[in-house]
């Protein structure tokens, strides 16, 4: 896939699923274009899971954990019986973050 990232407060992701299976292309086929998930930081993932799981029947359609250098953060997508309009996504922030394997420049615009 390729992903453009903006802001902080509301962080806007542009993704563009490239090859599948994945979850954006099952997205796309069943609801077309558009707003595909809404994120939200907890402060421990596994205990978020865990909750979304027991107490609203979520239901876990990806997961990644140890995404810091230190072993530590994640974020899983799910979805919620009755609310099919929207991917849910909880997100731990690791302490300590991975360098990016490559990164880019913001783009100079013109005046």
């Amino acid at each position: 896939m390729r992903i453009a990232v903006t802001g902080a407060n509301p962080q806007i992701e542009l993704v563009q699923p490239l090859s599948g299976p994945s979850i954006y292309h099952d997205w796309i086929r069943t609801h077309g274009y558009g707003l595909h998930h809404v994120g939200y930081f907890v402060p421990d993932i596994h205990r978020a899971v865990e909750h979304v799981v027991r107490v609203n029947s979520g239901r876990v359609i990806q997961e990644g954990y140890g995404t810091g250098a230190d072993g530590r953060g994640g974020f899983a997508y799910f979805t919620l019986p009755d609310r099919h309009e929207v991917v849910y996504e909880l997100i731990e922030r690791p302490s300590v973050r991975r360098s990016p394997p490559r990164s880019h420049r913001p783009l100079e615009v013109p005046r």
